[in-house]
């Protein structure tokens, strides 16, 4: 939810900053092009496409995916959920080697953001 909440919340201003510092003028409702969320988990992948969905600026439109469907994707800015809370005590994706963190690390061409509740 963190993620949807902050893309919806700073998607214009997200905007107009990529703008600036690319020298570009793309507007508000094509900037999801850009944007690809990241996740180990199909279900999370799933919940954040749920929350996307009806969201104003085509941010249904996002590429999101797991680590592994991301393959061969790319974005300039990629979001990386990585479903790990401080209540959260059972396996995760960070017990299974770096595989994954390396292939998510990849899918960027020039920005990367992690958002966690770490």
């Amino acid at each position: 939810e963190a993620i949807v909440e902050y893309l919806v919340e700073n998607i214009e201003a997200l905007t107009q900053s990529y703008n600036k510092l690319k020298k570009e003028s793309i507007e508000t409702k094509d900037f999801h092009k850009h944007i690809g969320i990241v996740t180990p988990y199909n279900n999370q992948m799933k919940y954040i496409k749920k929350l996307l969905k009806d969201k104003e600026y085509n941010l249904i439109e996002i590429l999101v995916g797991t680590v592994h469907k991301f393959q061969g994707s790319e974005r300039e800015i990629i979001i990386f959920s990585p479903v790990i809370d401080q209540g959260y005590s059972g396996t995760h994706f960070t017990n299974q080697g770096d595989f994954a963190i390396r292939i998510a690390w990849r899918r960027h061409t020039n920005n990367i953001a992690c958002i966690s509740l770490l």
